[in-house]
């Protein structure tokens, strides 16, 4: 299978889109991460990982 065929039926999305749903992944699936912004949640969209993944912390 050509790499090309593997991505055919994916939809472009921004690449901070890609990213918040990757880091949010990451965050639920694997409790110990912990993840650090410098004042950029709005930017790289990172204020969903403490709302899904911190637990009130």
């Amino acid at each position: 299978m050509s790499h090309t065929a593997i991505f055919e039926h994916l939809t472009p999305i921004s690449l901070r889109d890609a990213y918040a749903r990757i880091v949010m992944a990451v965050g639920e699936s694997q409790p110990d991460v912990m993840m650090l912004d410098a004042d950029l949640s709005k930017s790289t969209k990172s204020s969903g990982f403490a709302d899904k993944c911190l637990n009130g912390i």
